[in-house]
């Protein structure tokens, strides 16, 4: 009996040694990365779903617009800053050198010098009407400033589709979904916490440290990084447009929340993707294609000659 238990243990410890993991095994295991954290995952999420995307956008989409806003701001102030510094030897950019970029865009340079003017008078007038001191000047430069060159206003056809797609979504909404997506078509980075958002674009943008960046310039960049957004939204349902799951059976298109085909069949950006159960959300190969036809048209032969590429840009920006 002695023996038999002594059999026993010894068959106990044996498999607990067979089963015990090596030492080293551990150590020739590779870290994992850690997950990337969006910084602006409520902001990016409301302005997406404003110009079209679902209720809730993919995380996984958000993150990478956010990616692609923060390459594009970074290399678009550093192309800011070059201009500043051989406009007047000084690496302080200011309205007019942004300006200077968007000089081939006059649309897009008129909506950005009609947001900065509404921002202004939007400051003024809750000054007025709160009798706090004027701080409208708190973003302004005196000793930098210049006069920026008005530009005439002339038709904005990507505004105006995008405002007929706003209104076309909106037609499908009940009241309590209309309220959120009219708040979500309100975000901005300025609406809410202003000063903490100019921080955190500060922070990820990360300026060289010789440059001089006002609070007006981040401002602007605020507004980039919104219409960047924008853009991407736009690219990303042209894209679905153009993809195969537009063969299908158009009533399935149609959603059954009071729609018809007399209020839709003008703008099929909203049809795309909008079916009984709900809302296609943007996904990150819509992004990755929209952002590789965009560089494609950025660089497409023009007869016999390529475009010709300015030598400030040193990547296709989406917002100018």
């Amino acid at each position: 009996m002695a023996s038999g238990g002594g059999k026993k243990q010894a068959n106990r410890n044996s498999t607990s040694n067979s089963t015990a993991p090596a030492p080293n095994s551990t150590a020739q295991e590779k870290p994992e990365k850690p997950e990337y954290v969006p910084q602006f995952m409520q902001e990016i999420s409301d302005i997406m779903r404003g110009y079209g995307d679902c209720e809730k956008p993919l995380m996984q989409t958000v993150i990478l617009v956010e990616k692609i806003v923060i390459e594009q701001m970074r290399s678009l102030l550093i192309d800011i800053i070059n201009v500043a510094m051989d406009r007047k030897g000084k690496p302080q950019p200011t309205q007019k050198d942004f300006e200077f970029m968007m000089r081939k865009h006059p649309t897009k340079l008129f909506r950005l010098q009609k947001h900065l003017k509404d921002l202004d008078f939007k400051r003024r007038y809750q000054d007025m009407i709160s009798g706090r001191p004027m701080t409208y000047a708190e973003d302004f430069d005196e000793e930098n400033f210049e006069e920026p060159e008005e530009v005439a206003e002339k038709y904005d056809e990507e505004k105006v589709r995008r405002l007929f797609r706003a209104d076309r979504i909106s037609l499908t909404l009940d009241a309590k979904k209309y309220a959120e997506f009219n708040e979500a078509r309100r975000t901005s980075f300025h609406c809410r916490n202003s000063a903490a958002i100019k921080a955190k674009l500060k922070t990820i943008i990360n300026p060289p440290a010789g440059a001089t960046i006002s609070g007006h310039v981040y401002t602007i960049l605020g507004y980039l990084v919104h219409e960047t957004i924008a853009t991407l939204c736009d690219y990303a349902i042209l894209t679905r447009l153009d993809s195969s799951n537009r063969a299908v059976d158009p009533f399935h298109r149609i959603a059954t929340s009071g729609t018809s085909f007399s209020m839709m069949h003008l703008c099929p950006e909203v049809t795309q993707g909008r079916a009984e159960d709900g809302i296609k959300p943007i996904t990150v190969q819509e992004i990755q294609e929209a952002m590789r036809r965009h560089t494609m048209n950025y660089e497409r032969p023009l007869g016999l000659h390529r475009n010709i590429i300015d030598r400030y840009s040193s990547m296709p920006y989406l917002a100018i």
